[in-house]
């Protein structure tokens, strides 16, 4: 069914900064570390709080690299199936 899984998505937590190379990098560095080492990942919420996202040993990530005249972007995307 067309938008099914829109119409089932329970949180969305979305996050737009604008950083210094140097600072987007630490924050793909500190995401890769809390990967190697808890298995998890904290999001900022609005509200100034976090949730905590934990994540399997086996997941699939998705990454593309977008051009549209002069705007760059490159997108990461890290899937998994919940474990019960």
């Amino acid at each position: 069914m067309f938008g099914q899984e829109r119409l089932e998505q329970t949180e969305l937590y979305a996050r737009e900064q604008e950083l210094a190379a140097n600072e987007a990098a630490a924050e793909l560095e500190r995401l890769a570390e809390a990967l190697r080492t808890t298995g998890s990942f904290d999001f900022l919420q609005d509200d100034r709080t976090y949730v905590q996202a934990h994540i399997p040993s086996h997941i699939t990530v998705n990454s593309e690299y977008l051009q549209k005249k002069q705007t760059h972007t490159v997108r990461l995307t890290f899937s998994w199936l919940e474990q019960q």
